[in-house]
């Protein structure tokens, strides 16, 4: 019976052993610093085991190497750094595409800055090689 239980420890040994090989091949250590903005994993209004990334917000406190206070509005709340990812906001592109006129500007998707009427009354084009450009007409 000794003999068993010693064989059964040294096989639960090699088996973790392998098991963390394994596991820290593809892990890797994530970390927040006091400011960064970031989304967090919630589930979303209709079905709670469906999980999206909602609304940017900011860290104020690390807990631990794992867990952090994060600023909602007006309230705070802990998160585990797997409920967090680090929000990266995207750059508009406002420059006037190679050959073409002054009023023919290269816009991007999304853009987080309002769009204002006088680009609402342009033709949005797209070629396959080419960004989508923002044709505005001449007056």
């Amino acid at each position: 019976m000794k003999e068993t239980c010693k064989l059964v420890e040294e096989s639960l040994a090699n088996s973790q052993v392998k098991a963390k090989k394994h596991f820290d091949r593809k892990a890797k250590m994530c970390k927040l610093s006091i400011g960064d903005t970031v989304l967090i994993l919630l589930p979303t209004d209709s079905h709670k085991m469906l999980m999206m990334w909602k609304r940017p917000c900011t860290v104020i406190e690390c807990i631990g190497s794992t867990d952090y206070r994060v600023q909602l509005g007006a309230n705070n709340k802990v998160f585990h750094i797997n409920m967090l990812k680090q929000y990266h906001e995207r750059d508009a592109v406002n420059k006037p595409a190679s050959g073409t006129s002054e009023k023919t500007m290269t816009l991007a998707v999304n853009s987080p800055k309002p769009v204002t009427e006088e680009a609402a009354t342009g033709v949005l084009e797209e070629d396959d090689d080419d960004a989508l450009e923002l044709v505005l007409p001449k007056k």
